[in-house]
């Protein structure tokens, strides 16, 4: 279950191509959401969108470590544990992978 092989991809991507294609031929090229009437920002706004990219990106760094941590907690991991350690991220992040059923 969840496995996610490379046939997949393939006919999940070719499928999207087409499907592109299809709707591109029948509408035509024009964009699928017009905004009449918007005008482009200046550079005036560029400080102010690098600030908000900045905590949006570090947001985002927020909520992967805090959803890493959780999720190696509901596997039986030491989330609290401050190590670097690669091998100790790779047996946490993999211990599912060592029970082999017989």
């Amino acid at each position: 279950m969840g496995a996610f092989t490379p046939v997949i991809f393939v006919a999940a991507f070719l499928a999207s191509v087409t499907a592109d294609v299809v709707c591109r031929v029948l509408t035509g090229e024009t964009p699928v959401f017009a905004f009449r009437g918007c005008r482009l920002p200046s550079l005036n706004a560029l400080p102010v969108a690098l600030v908000v990219g900045a905590i949006a990106g570090f947001g985002g760094v927020l909520f992967n470590r805090c959803s890493s941590q959780a999720s190696m907690a509901s596997n039986g991991c030491d989330a609290g544990r401050r190590s670097r350690s690669v091998r100790w991220w790779v047996d946490c992040r993999f211990r599912r992978l060592e029970y082999i059923p017989k």
